[in-house]
């Protein structure tokens, strides 16, 4: 049985926590094994835009969908308490299934479903009463044991169920993928892949958790990248929207791109609970940073204040490593009364943000009530979460517990679990990466079985399968999800990937579920190139973003075949990826930098990745993703010594951060410019980079 959320989250209601604890107690005996039980939701706004909240809500195998209504009658006040519970949940019942007959996986005919769907009133404070009344009244616990008895059905099927699951949530809100051809051969991975994308159009426990309760104070939601953060911000946000329409609320986040895609989002779920729009006057989706021309957090706060902003040139001059954090800074400090003008802030991509960035949301949020995504491990040298203290520092607001999401939802685990092995180099030379105690390992997924994290020890640790999607991994053999080969010529190489892409299309994939990502740079133009040649020639057209210098076409183009650079494909994804070049990183010894590239090009894949390259080099890859295979679930390693680890914080510092920091300065100057002004900018630093090289080299 699951309790969504969990009981010490409403404590207060006495009256439904002693339901929910007498069914929690007897799940075996009343047939509750499995069952989902939701408390103080789903909530709807009616077309009279009442507020509409459920307060009890049971899906059961055994038992279909039952919604429950409390009620505090007692004796002397029975009636009018009655008939106002009784007519709350009969617009609760009412709201429900208008949701689940919109759903034609549910139906039978047009107006019927295919499971039981019941009501009852739990009164437990009256023994009798005279009224009227459209649900059934419970009022002890052996009514309660009967009724479940009698209300008993043939179970419901894993599929009917996850389809009710998915109403009553409003995963329907998900973005949906265009579907694929039906003549699927069972068991390709056309198939895999629909089935694949099914499942994802659910919430997991830990995601309810962290959209259901309301916000009050602050809160940190972490996990690993395709976790789902992004659509558990943008699912708070529209709830908290539907149930305080009037509230004012800030959405924010790092990747200017991201705009339309939440907005898209907030609106999907919203018109799950509501049959009206969302109001886009009261939610405000902005980029952090913004000027005159668009909109911005750090650019408003200092015109509702009346404080002249500083221009990225400014910043740059006072602070060239972290402009962002020097302008954030400055505006806490002369601020000295810092006034609120938001009355919730949801922050996505906040391992992006300096920590000033924060304080600031959190000061013009009313009474700080702020929801931070945060990913653990979008990156694997990034060390630790930020704490409260490094993102708040004096400031003593409500601070709620982190919402920490295991599951990975766009990689399999076998692909996972090898990308973390050659990421960290555990199998390799030597480790070049380490997260160093047992809390980080349990904060992204896996589970240690054996040794301590000090020096020389042996560690074993799992990555369990329910961190996990597990329908790929059902259906396919670990090499078949995870290979890597070597070649003797660049062209055997190509020739591989351009036949295998063609036997992946005829499995059922689409051209656009399909991506190449090249690792080596210096050829990548050359690679993509022969590779879309090839394509073109067994009639498979192809999407070269690579091509594309300003980064101004869609990342995904319906029919084609993505072909990019890994650096490109960052915060992209697709069924099947084909990592090529590997060569390139392995060609002397694989440091960080190297290590990285791959693991963020292995994790662009959702379903399947193929890793290529030629000669030795290559080799030296295969054979540790063979090794991380043959231990796959886990990862074996001996523990780094005190030395060891100091070197590796070096390396990271003087490499991926200085790096990092580079892109996002890189971002923050381009983010005004138009399409035709970074087209121009580019250009002249091209000419005069190129003038600087001639004159070098004279």
């Amino acid at each position: 049985m699951n309790i969504n959320p969990e009981k010490r989250f409403f404590q207060k209601d006495t009256l439904a926590l002693e339901l929910i604890d007498f069914l929690e107690a007897n799940e075996s005996t009343l047939s509750l094994e499995e069952s989902e039980i939701y408390y103080s939701y789903p909530l709807y706004r009616d077309f009279e835009g009442d507020l509409i909240r459920t307060h009890v809500l049971i899906v059961s195998k055994n038992h279909g969908v039952i919604v429950v209504g409390i009620s505090k009658a007692t004796e002397t006040s029975s009636d009018k308490n009655l008939i106002e519970a009784d007519r709350n949940l009969g617009d609760a019942f009412n709201q429900i299934y208008s949701r689940l007959i919109k759903n034609k996986n549910l139906k039978r005919g047009k107006r019927e479903l295919l499971f039981s769907t019941e009501t009852f009133l739990y009164a437990p404070l009256i023994n009798d009463y005279e009224v009227e009344l459209e649900s059934d009244v419970i009022n002890n616990t052996h009514q309660l044991t009967q009724y479940f008895e009698e209300l008993r059905v043939d179970p419901i099927s894993d599929f009917i169920v996850e389809n009710i699951l998915s109403s009553i949530d409003g995963a329907g809100g998900i973005v949906r993928a265009k579907p694929r051809i039906d003549s699927i051969t069972p068991g390709s991975k056309g198939d895999i892949a629909n089935k694949l994308e099914a499942e994802i159009l659910t919430f997991d426990k830990k995601q309810k958790h962290g959209y259901i309760l309301p916000l009050d104070g602050i809160e940190r939601v972490r996990g690993l990248a395709g976790s789902g953060k992004t659509v558990v911000l943008a699912m708070k946000a529209a709830l908290t929207h539907l149930e305080t329409p009037d509230a004012t609320i800030l959405f924010t986040f790092y990747t200017k791109s991201l705009y339309q895609h939440i907005q898209r989002l907030i609106t999907r779920f919203y018109r799950q609970f509501s049959e009206f729009e969302p109001d886009f006057d009261k939610i405000h989706i902005k980029h952090a940073w913004g000027g005159p021309s668009i909109p911005g957090v750090y650019y408003e706060s200092c015109v509702a204040h009346g404080t002249s902003s500083v221009s990225y040139d400014e910043a740059k001059r006072c602070n060239p490593n972290q402009p962002f954090d020097y302008v954030c800074n400055k505006f806490l400090t002369e601020q000295k009364i810092i006034y609120p003008l938001y009355d919730y802030v949801f922050i996505d991509e906040g391992q992006d943000f300096p920590a000033s960035f924060i304080k600031l949301c959190s000061r013009i949020s009313k009474d700080s009530k702020l929801v931070l995504a945060y990913d653990e491990l979008q990156t694997i040298f990034q060390l630790t979460a930020p704490s409260y203290e490094e993102l708040f520092g004096d400031i003593t607001p409500k601070m709620a517990e982190d919402v920490i999401l295991y599951k990975c939802y766009r990689n399999p685990r076998e692909i996972i679990v090898c990308a973390h092995a050659l990421g960290f180099g555990l199998y390799g030379p030597k480790i070049v990466q380490m997260l160093e105690n047992r809390e980080h390992w349990e904060d992204v997924g896996y589970v240690v079985h054996e040794g301590d994290f000090v020096e020389g020890n042996n560690i074993v640790i799992e990555r369990p399968e329910a961190n996990s999607l597990g329908i790929v991994s059902a259906a396919f053999p670990k090499e078949g999800i995870v290979s890597a080969k070597a070649f003797e010529s660049y062209s055997e190489e190509l020739d591989f990937i351009a036949k295998s892409i063609s036997e992946n299309i005829v499995q059922g994939l689409r051209p656009d579920d399909i991506m190449v990502e090249v690792v080596d740079d210096r050829n990548a133009k050359g690679y993509l190139s022969k590779i879309a040649e090839r394509l073109h020639k067994l009639n498979i057209q192809t999407h070269n973003i690579h091509a594309d210098s300003y980064g101004l076409k869609d990342f995904q183009k319906e029919g084609c075949v993505t072909l990019s650079t890994v650096h490109k494909a960052k915060g992209n994804e697709a069924f099947m990826v084909y990592v090529i070049g590997v060569d390139a990183l392995f060609a002397q010894f694989s440091g960080i930098r190297a290590r990285n590239i791959l693991f963020t090009a292995m994790t662009r894949a959702k379903g399947w990745v193929s890793i290529t390259g030629v000669g030795e080099a290559a080799a030296r890859c295969a054979a540790e993703v063979t090794m991380a295979l043959a231990n796959f679930p886990y990862l074996r390693f001996k523990y780094p010594s005190e030395h060891e680890l100091k070197i590796m914080k070096r390396d990271l510092q003087e490499n991926d951060i200085k790096k990092q920091k580079i892109d996002r300065i890189i971002d923050e100057m381009l983010f005004d410019m138009s399409p035709e002004e970074i087209k121009k900018y580019l250009d002249h630093r091209f000419k005069t980079k190129k003038t600087k090289s001639t004159r070098a080299k004279k």
